[in-house]
């Protein structure tokens, strides 16, 4: 059985003026902070002995209270979400195998574009000839109405085309790394700018 002298230290004080209403007389005041130190004490010894009659030996009251600090501070740890370094929108999680977007802002355009692509080519297989301008395409293959809309979150859609070639950009609203400029044409071939509006002779985009 611990015979340790449980009174209640001088440390267990600290800290326990916390939300006490002020205008207290000094002796009324001094009364509060003893019985919330004391509580918190309380607290602490009746962990501490539990712990030494569970283990059927004695830990140092101050290693314990390490102990009881470190591993406190580790669940914290743990539970707490990951906050992104300032000015950062954190590293993007690449949607399938070969996904060359940089972030969700440039994969929702690269989608869209692919879905525009896959669309003329079913036109042309269906009409002879490409899909002249973005709400000719509703209903073709998987392209919406809602999707002949130029303005597509951050980015907006430039379109021109005739039945025998069509050429199409996503230029971001605000250039920075993780909102590239994409053009593409009948080609099938998607090209990117880093600071600039994407054009024919832009680079593949890598």
């Amino acid at each position: 059985m611990c015979s340790e002298n449980y009174s209640t230290p001088d440390r267990f004080r600290k800290g326990s003026t916390d939300a006490l209403p002020s205008g207290v007389p000094e002796a009324q005041l001094s009364e509060r902070i003893d019985r919330i130190a004391a509580r918190k004490f309380r607290r602490f010894t009746n962990v501490y002995k539990i712990y030494n009659r569970l283990r059927g030996n004695r830990m140092p009251r101050a290693a314990f209270a390490i102990i009881v600090a470190l591993l406190a501070t580790t669940l914290l740890a743990q539970t707490s979400p990951t906050q992104a370094p300032a000015g950062s929108t954190g590293t993007y999680q690449p949607k399938f195998a070969g996904d060359k977007a940089h972030s969700n802002a440039e994969a929702a355009a690269l989608g869209y574009m692919r879905t525009v692509l896959t669309a003329q080519k079913l036109y042309k297989r269906k009409h002879g000839g490409y899909a002249t301008s973005l709400p000719s395409l509703v209903n073709t293959g998987s392209f919406t109405k809602r999707m002949s809309s130029p303005d597509r979150g951050d980015y907006k859609v430039g379109f021109h085309g005739t039945p025998e070639k069509f050429a199409f950009t996503m230029e971001p609203k605000q250039f920075d790394a993780d909102h590239r400029a994409f053009f593409a044409d009948e080609t099938g071939t998607i090209r990117a700018e880093d600071t600039k509006p994407a054009t024919a002779s832009s680079p593949v985009l890598k």
